[in-house]
């Protein structure tokens, strides 16, 4: 957790999150042909979460866990 300062208490920032995951969402997922942005041939939800932990990981150093709702 941030120990001081305007985000006291949070483990992460929505906002910070957002900054990061927006721009692959409009890149990547959002009204594309997944087989082509995601180059796959077989886009489950197994392998499209597991495309976003791989493209997320470095950015959100923290980040264990994806889930596809």
């Amino acid at each position: 957790l941030i120990p001081t300062g305007p985000k006291k208490n949070m483990a992460f920032d929505f906002l910070d999150i957002s900054e990061i995951v927006k721009p692959m969402i409009m890149e990547f997922l959002d009204h594309k042909w997944l087989n082509e942005t995601l180059c796959t041939d077989s886009p489950t939800a197994e392998f499209i979460a597991m495309w976003i932990f791989n493209h997320l990981h470095s950015k959100l150093k923290d980040l264990y866990s994806i889930t596809i709702c």
